[in-house]
């Protein structure tokens, strides 16, 4: 995991991958499970020099959606929408 966040009982998890890298099985079968369990929302993003092009989500029930094309604007609007999704819903 290259970083993480909590906000209000929930846990964002970062993991990083240089372009056109692969997720590892073992790595891809932890995140499922990290989101499936509600543990953890996981971000990969692909890119380099903090410049992002790829985000992978992984959600709730397991499940993961992918955007290509994209920019450090639409990761850093994705990270403050979760953070207002998290604290609206807090945990604790």
């Amino acid at each position: 995991m290259d970083g993480w966040t909590e906000r209000a009982g929930h846990l964002l998890m970062l993991e990083v991958k240089s372009p056109g890298a692969t997720i590892p099985l073992g790595q891809d079968i932890g995140f499922r499970n990290l989101s499936q369990a509600g543990t953890a929302t996981v971000i990969v993003l692909w890119g380099n020099d903090d410049t992002y092009t790829k985000m992978r989500i992984y959600t709730a029930q397991g499940k993961y959606k992918e955007e290509d094309n994209i920019d450090n604007d639409r990761v850093v609007a994705v990270i403050q929408s979760w953070e207002r999704w998290a604290l609206r819903n807090p945990k604790v």
